[in-house]
């Protein structure tokens, strides 16, 4: 037997180990526990930027679009109804108006602004002074004549001698984005917040006092080293400069391809720090603890033992009293981790089992003791792991997730380890090591749904269950490039409820709200599935009619309004008819976009409007 010295060095050499090994534990749990928070943190983000990616994109298009062809203003009152429609279309603006050279506002969707000049704004004097008609301004955060603070995007009118002619702007409503970056709080102690690059927050939600308009380029803070940084995305932990409190945050900044801009936005979404690692710091403390217990244990054992060297029989006797004492000790360490322990032995019998693992089974220890696995699996669930089993008796650690019912019936998920007992002349046993990853797998499982939903939200309109706006344009994109691509035709279909403000007027909103669901049902139900379908805006809608010529096209109208025409919806009003007025525009080779197509369907709408409704217009017959 070593001498006393020899075995005191060999104790503190595994106490050293054990500390090493709790400690390196202990940090990579850490580790783990961040880098999964930073993982889904970045999920949020990355949905938000590519939302509002396409968001920016569109509004981009209709500003080019309203800067290129609608000014100087032939018609104030035509634009301005078209400015108001746009607006209701556009996901997150709240306001579109033209300016004129001196800033003052010639048209616009909110017929309040009209005849008030905004030349002192920042916004204006910035792109007045030092425009690019390309660009996509950006003005910084600003509390608005009409209350609630905006952020101002404009672009550049150029007059016929290539001088400063006025802007056309957009106001985003902080209205729209509240919701959606609300659906990216998957926990109660997140915020996200929007920022202009300059570094004034535009938006915060959870909401908190003096968030709006708040200076984030502060010397130090996250935002600033951000933008030092030069990149697209960073993660930070510490105080933040904003809440005051410590956070774990994934900054990212949004500026879509394609689309120049003066200043991106900026994203940011945290998490609070003392929240994410509370239970690593509680598993910290238990393992710690633990772990010291057992050191104490171990070095008491050792006492024990030196003392039996030197003591009588009956002293020997009292030892092993102690023994006993400090085994029931250590069972009783094991019995209370967080995990399922067992041990088999080589004939597969049961040799020890944990509280935890009895528990999972439904059996006492009287009944778990030297019990066949085969017995405890059953059948199914044996034939499962047997491969895994002998596999381990061969001295092969075996490591996998499984799902199993518990003795209550309830199904749980688990992280499974076979860990082999290996000695000199082979392998005696197995020890069995059960972690219950139920919790995790549910809220993976919750996250892919909210993606889901996300995406949903995100392409198809709520009230009719339809594709959007943006959804429908990017499906008329794609058919676009394919009918340039390969030569086939098809057809686009415009169409307006006629008198729907009389519909409402008459029989409420709710009414009118049925109304469209019927109308995007029959228009769903009359194309084919090949086609798309989408609503546009208020009681506009649209399809597109896959190779097919402008009379496959007419068609397909002309069978819908006379399926309207000739039915009545049931409402809690009584039962309502109504007539829709349509238009028909047909891809040509110069088409560049769907924006060409769109103008030449909204034009053969509007003539089917001026020539009594309830009709079906082709352009080109007028």
């Amino acid at each position: 037997m070593p001498s006393l010295a020899a075995q005191w060095a060999i104790y503190c050499a595994g106490l050293l180990a054990l500390t090493s090994i709790i400690g390196l534990n202990i940090y990579f749990e850490r580790g783990t526990v961040e880098n999964y928070e930073i993982k889904l943190l970045e999920i949020q983000t990355d949905i938000v930027q590519k939302i509002f990616d396409q968001d920016i994109i569109a509004l981009n298009t209709v500003l080019e679009d309203l800067r290129i062809t609608a000014f100087p203003i032939p018609d104030t009152k035509m634009v301005d109804q078209r400015l108001r429609i746009l607006t209701s279309a556009l996901t997150g603006v709240r306001t579109l108006s033209f300016y004129d050279a001196r800033g003052t506002v010639v048209a616009s969707s909110r017929p309040e602004l009209i005849g008030r000049n905004f030349a002192h704004r920042d916004y204006f004097t910035d792109m007045k002074q030092g425009g690019d008609a390309g660009t996509l301004y950006l003005s910084r955060p600003f509390k608005s004549v009409l209350g609630p603070w905006v952020i101002v995007a404009g672009r550049i009118i150029v007059g016929p001698e290539g001088k400063f002619a006025g802007i056309v702007n957009a106001t985003l409503d902080p209205g729209f984005f509240k919701p959606l970056l609300r659906a990216m709080l998957y926990a109660p102690d997140m915020w996200v917040n929007l920022a202009h690059a300059g570094g004034t927050s535009f938006l915060m939600v959870p909401p908190r006092d003096n968030a709006e308009g708040a200076d984030l380029a502060k010397p130090g803070s996250f935002f600033t080293r951000h933008m030092q940084s030069g990149r697209d995305r960073n993660v930070f932990q510490g105080r933040a400069s904003l809440t005051g409190d410590h956070r774990l945050l994934v900054v990212h900044t949004i500026h879509p391809a394609g689309v120049p801009m003066n200043v991106p936005l900026v994203i940011g979404v945290s998490r609070d720090t003392h929240v994410i690692y509370g239970d690593w710091r509680r598993n910290a403390w238990l393992k710690g603890g633990g772990g010291l217990l057992v050191a104490l244990a171990f070095a008491l054992v050792l006492l024990s033992v030196q003392r039996w060297r030197y003591k009588s029989d009956a002293e020997m006797a009292r030892a092993a009293e102690e023994l006993a004492r400090r085994d029931h000790f250590l069972r009783m360490v094991m019995d209370n981790v967080p995990a399922m322990v067992a041990y088999w032995n080589a004939e597969n019998r049961c040799e020890y089992a944990n509280k935890a693992y009895q528990e999972w089974f439904g059996k006492t220890w009287d009944q778990m003791e030297g019990i066949d696995i085969h017995e405890l699996l059953g059948d199914a669930l044996y034939a499962e792991n047997e491969a895994r089993i002998r596999g381990a008796l061969r001295g092969e650690a075996q490591v996998f997730e499984q799902g199993r019912t518990r003795a209550d019936g309830a199904i749980g998920h688990t992280l499974v380890r076979y860990v082999p007992d290996s000695v000199e002349d082979g392998v005696r046993g197995v020890f069995v090591l059960v972690s219950d990853v139920t919790e995790l797998i549910v809220t993976r499982h919750e996250l892919e749904r909210r993606v889901e939903e996300l995406h949903l939200l995100a392409t198809k309109d709520a009230l009719t269950g339809i594709s959007n706006r943006r959804h429908f344009l990017e499906q008329a994109s794609m058919e676009l490039v394919r009918a340039k691509r390969y030569g086939k035709p098809f057809a686009l279909l415009m169409l307006d409820v006629d008198h729907f403000k009389a519909v409402n007027d008459t029989h409420g909103h709710d009414v009118g709200d049925e109304v469209l669901r019927s109308l995007g049902a029959e228009l769903q139900g009359t194309v084919r599935t090949s086609d798309h379908v989408g609503r546009i805006g208020g009681e506009e809608f649209a399809a597109l009619i896959i190779e097919a010529d402008i009379e496959n096209a007419r068609e397909v109208a002309e069978r819908l309004r006379q399926k309207l025409y000739s039915s009545c919806i049931d409402t809690r009003t009584g039962p309502v008819s109504y007539t829709v007025s349509i238009g028909l525009a047909e891809y040509q080779r110069e088409d560049d976009s769907v924006d060409d197509m769109l103008r030449r369907a909204d034009l053969a709408l509007y003539h089917a409007k001026r020539n009594g409704r309830n009709r079906v217009c082709c352009y080109g017959e007028f």
